[in-house]
């Protein structure tokens, strides 16, 4: 096998402070690089072009898998807004009609679309897909330390297929308090890839599907539904005044599109939102 080698060099960098007239070089880093690598598949060997060429460096052989996949029938494909290569099929992307208001299939469950930006389409059950509490324990149960999160980010997430949970992307969430009831905190801000509306984005999202002139009320669903957003006093059954201070209790949503409180033990519905590359 005929064999070139190659002495790459990375230039030394000069660094000159003219304020102090002082310089530093950085030291030359040098990598043997063998060209002239054959590559078998399936007892023929494969040419490859110019830009493809295999070669080894550092003890280490490098392929183009491209070049090989070619080969083999295979297609290669990049997803830049995913930073993921694609080896054979791609994930079928979402190609119904997504526009803001409309219901589309994703993973065999229907989702309202609520908002586009970016390539991306943020979506939310169109209805109540599970009944459960927002937290097991009586304590101030923030989004970032619920039950409910936690499940929906593994047991519902893992739900989906490998190419589904490529195309739901990371979402980073303000769980800022919300300014009612003298509310001391909402948590940590988190990032997530399933998750619920906060009270600020459900009367967003509301307020812009009704300007949208769309016939989708959030409330729609049958049932009171949990929002991620922290709760302000504790549920006795009725409100009081002076309210009591903050404790064991999370937001959800009335059948009529009013929101209150309740206490996170109870068993509410759940609709996951999130965000999915279209």
């Amino acid at each position: 096998m005929f064999k070139a080698r190659i002495q790459c060099f990375i230039a030394g960098i000069l660094v000159t402070v003219l304020l102090i007239g002082t310089f530093a070089i950085a030291t030359p880093q040098i990598h043997e690089v063998l060209f002239g690598v054959n590559v078998v598949v399936n007892g023929e060997r494969i040419d490859f072009d110019d830009d493809m060429q295999p070669f080894i460096m550092d003890d280490r052989t490098f392929l183009p898998i491209r070049g090989i996949a070619e080969v083999l029938g295979v297609e290669v494909n990049w997803d830049n807004d995913t930073q993921t290569v694609y080896i054979g099929e791609m994930p079928e992307q979402i190609s119904q009609n997504v526009e803001i208001g409309n219901i589309i299939t994703f993973g065999n469950i229907q989702w309202y679309v609520l908002d586009l930006q970016n390539r991306k389409a943020l979506l939310i059950s169109e209805n109540i897909l599970e009944r459960r509490q927002f937290h097991s324990e009586m304590i101030i149960a923030t989004w970032e330390i619920s039950d409910i999160r936690q499940w929906l980010n593994d047991e519902f997430y893992n739900r989906f297929t490998d190419e589904e949970r490529a195309q739901i992307a990371e979402t980073y969430l303000d769980n800022s308090a919300t300014v009612r009831y003298n509310i001391i905190t909402g948590g940590n801000n988190t990032i997530d890839k399933i998750f619920l509306l906060s009270r600020r984005e459900f009367n967003q999202y509301s307020r812009d599907l009704f300007l949208y002139g769309t016939d989708i009320r959030l409330a729609q669903a049958t049932g009171l539904w949990w929002l991620r957003s922290t709760g302000g006093f504790s549920y006795t059954g009725h409100m009081t005044i002076p309210h009591p201070p903050p404790t064991r209790t999370a937001a959800f949503v009335f059948p009529n599109g009013d929101w209150d409180w309740n206490v996170v033990t109870s068993n509410q519905g759940v609709r996951p939102a999130m965000w999915v590359y279209l």
